[in-house]
């Protein structure tokens, strides 16, 4: 039953959902699944907040893992996981909202929003402006690279490669034209 499954598996038979047995995506469970792996690796991505006089690398963590801002690494991963890759092969390219991250820290500047609270939960102007300016520009700066060391991964790994292929061999069957 519904009640017996595991949670954390994305996908489950439930015959009294699906008379043919057939799998299908508890989307619950693999949001919440997906979502857990995208936070573990945006808090890796991120510097740790040792050494850190100005609270540049606290703020950079704050700013990202306070929450919010996760649906474009869903479909990321869905799209990478549909194309027959492995979900932390879009982990990169997940990481990558920091640019989000970046660009509401700059627009709470003053010179833009001038916002102390996104969320109910203080800015990065919390540390004033100059350390929030330097904060969002680290930001941008880690998302390019988080994406050149997750580019190197998927050449690696062979998936840029087979993902024209996959195309070809689907175009050729029509399930393309479906």
């Amino acid at each position: 039953t519904g009640a017996d499954r595991d949670a954390t598996a994305p996908f489950h038979t439930d015959a009294a959902a699906d008379d043919d047995d057939d799998e299908h995506l508890d989307l619950h469970a693999f949001l919440a699944d997906r979502r857990r792996r995208v936070d573990a690796a945006l808090a890796e991505a991120l510097p740790a907040p040792v050494d850190d006089p100005g609270s540049l690398k606290e703020g950079m963590r704050c700013a990202v893992l306070q929450g919010g801002k996760r649906m474009r690494p869903m479909i990321t991963i869905a799209t990478c996981e549909a194309a027959a890759g492995a979900t932390d092969l879009a982990l990169p390219a997940c990481c990558a909202l920091v640019i989000d991250a970046y660009s509401l820290v700059h627009d709470d500047l003053p010179a833009m929003d001038n916002d102390l609270e996104r969320r109910g939960l203080p800015t990065a102007m919390s540390v004033g402006e100059a350390n929030a300016i330097l904060i969002g520009d680290a930001l941008l700066t880690l998302a390019f690279g988080v994406l050149a060391r997750g580019a190197a991964g998927l050449l690696a790994s062979g998936v840029l490669v087979e993902i024209p292929a996959n195309v070809r061999d689907m175009s050729a069957r029509g399930d393309l034209s479906r």
